[in-house]
């Protein structure tokens, strides 16, 4: 949820969402070009290596260091950040590219910070998680950091990890965990799958950040319920199944609307996400025995 992504890794969950187009080739070798100033000679041998309009991590990695020793800046800058994004929220199955239209999100560094952050890394990895449920696929990917931290807090019982005993609540949530390959890897799939399928209802910390309030504050946009996006990729925010997690009582919740909304829609949908907000549900569900009569 919003709430999750908000409190493990403080990013924004308030902003916009960018609206992105699909990328010629052509046109990513021009962005770079004016945004990294590299030569069109150079712009073209990166994407014609990654056959499309992608870059390499090592290849943005160089150009950082090229943009720093020539004191350029602002190219420097956003090769940093272009980096940065392609490791966590635009992490893809490659392990080692990243998609040029991303780089459109930091033409204006100045503007860099009205994008809601926090949203986008969740639309990448509802969209990441949507390919791994299908059977036939045998890779997780998007920001695995996330999901993890985000089993950490929840299902104790399941994924095993040890808290940081120097941890300060003031920092990301996710900075509480200390995870190795070691830890991750000793456990089969199989146990991993036992353990899911034994849980029960005591087993899930339904409220894991309320001691880090203080710090990260519940924003009522976490109770928006309905469609994110960033570009082209958009995914369902479903708060009513989780609203114990809020704080709020559980109810049953409804089947969602089947149709898809144009990207317009989507957009204006969220920037009034106050006029689509879960409701709080107050009432407690009970359910009765009833004996048949003869």
């Amino acid at each position: 949820m919003l709430d999750d992504v908000a409190s493990l890794l403080h990013l924004p969950i308030v902003g916009d969402l960018h609206a992105f187009q699909p990328l010629h080739i052509d046109v990513a070798m021009l962005m770079l070009v004016e945004l990294l100033m590299v030569s069109p000679e150079v712009a073209m041998a990166e994407t014609g290596h990654c056959n499309g309009p992608y870059v390499r991590l090592s290849w943005l990695r160089d150009i950082y260091q090229r943009r720093c020793q020539t004191q350029h800046w602002t190219a420097a800058a956003r090769a940093y950040l272009f980096h940065l994004l392609g490791c966590t929220p635009f992490a893809n199955k490659s392990a080692t590219h990243v998609h040029v239209v991303f780089l459109d999100a930091l033409r204006d560094l100045t503007q860099t910070r009205r994008y809601a952050w926090g949203a986008v890394g969740l639309v990448h990895m509802y969209d990441h998680l949507n390919d791994a449920s299908i059977s036939t696929n045998r890779q997780v990917t998007g920001y695995i950091t996330l999901l993890q931290c985000w089993m950490y807090e929840h299902f104790s019982s399941v994924a095993e990890c040890n808290a940081d005993p120097d941890y300060d609540e003031v920092s990301p949530r996710a900075c509480r965990w200390i995870a190795t390959k070691k830890t991750v890897k000793k456990i089969s799939t199989v146990t991993y799958r036992q353990r899911l399928d034994r849980l029960r209802i005591p087993d899930v910390c339904w409220m894991p950040y309320w001691e880090h309030r203080p710090v990260q504050d519940f924003h009522l946009i976490s109770c928006f319920s309905g469609q994110l996006r960033w570009g082209s990729v958009v995914v369902r925010c479903r708060p009513k199944r989780v609203m114990r997690q809020f704080g709020y009582v559980q109810g049953i919740p409804a089947h969602p609307d089947g149709s898809w909304l144009s990207f317009d829609d989507v957009d204006n949908k969220w920037t009034h996400y106050s006029d689509h907000l879960a409701q709080q549900v107050t009432y407690v569900l009970c359910l009765v025995s009833v004996r048949p009569t003869t």
